[in-house]
């Protein structure tokens, strides 16, 4: 074999030995239109907002778990937003059933029927509380008005009701701390005559009692004078405290 040539060829393996070794990068897939579909969006789009009120509204007048097609179907504009089903779930209005795939509204107390509404109004007195608004707990529970008016009936709650004869508060009333009373006992008190007041005033007077006074409170001018009030004079000399002397407490200069 020619010299040069096998020099070359020397040559040339002892650079593939010297050179550098490059691994072959690997490209990661690029990610499919439905796998985007899944990220959940920093912002939401326009007028998004205004459908989440109106479906929280929706949720709260039904008071019934609802799936995104019946949400499609009832809001419009919905099938326009996506990304709103995944809005809705983190939402703290919404309780999200992962299961049924379901929204429903979430409201401040757990209430769907009468026992519910029972359990939170001595739950509420337990804890001190004296009562509960009536427009909070229907917030709970729209259909709240027949639920009220049973229990009310069997003397399971107290209601204060309003002018309008609407009920305003509702009270828990523990039926072990009623007592009975018996029909003489009622007969008898029924039977005390009340006094009026002019007839209280003259009973009063036979025993050589007052009635009530009212006492002014605005002080008495004094005879005689103008009704201003005097300046009081400046002393002048030490001050010392008299009714201290015995103490032997130096006097104040």
């Amino acid at each position: 074999m020619n010299r040069n040539l096998l020099q070359s060829q020397n040559e040339f393996k002892e650079r593939l030995r010297n050179a550098p070794i490059i691994k072959k990068q690997k490209i990661a897939p690029s990610l499919s239109s439905d796998t985007s579909k899944n990220v959940l969006p920093t912002v939401l789009k326009p007028n998004a907002g205004r459908l989440i009120f109106e479906i929280i509204s929706i949720l709260k007048d039904t008071g019934n778990a609802l799936t995104a097609n019946d949400l499609q179907n009832r809001v419009a504009g919905f099938g326009d937003h996506p990304e709103l089903p995944q809005f809705l779930q983190k939402n703290p209005r919404i309780e999200y059933d992962p299961v049924a795939k379901t929204f429903r509204y979430k409201p401040d107390h757990a209430i769907r029927n009468k026992d519910d509404l029972l359990k939170v109004l001595k739950e509420t007195k337990d804890a001190g509380e004296v009562g509960m608004d009536y427009k909070e707990l229907k917030d709970s529970w729209s259909e709240i008005g027949p639920a009220v008016e049973d229990l009310e009936k069997k003397s399971l709650i107290y209601v204060f009701r309003g002018k309008d004869e609407q009920p305003k508060f509702l009270y828990h009333n523990d039926v072990e701390l009623n007592l009975k009373i018996s029909d003489d006992f009622r007969s008898m008190w029924s039977e005390i005559p009340t006094v009026t007041g002019l007839d209280l005033q003259k009973e009063l007077d036979k025993a050589g009692l007052k009635g009530m006074e009212v006492i002014s409170s605005k002080p008495k001018a004094v005879a005689g004078g103008t009704g201003k009030r005097k300046r009081a004079r400046a002393r002048g000399g030490k001050m010392t405290n008299v009714h201290l002397a015995d103490f032997s407490i130096t006097p104040l200069e």
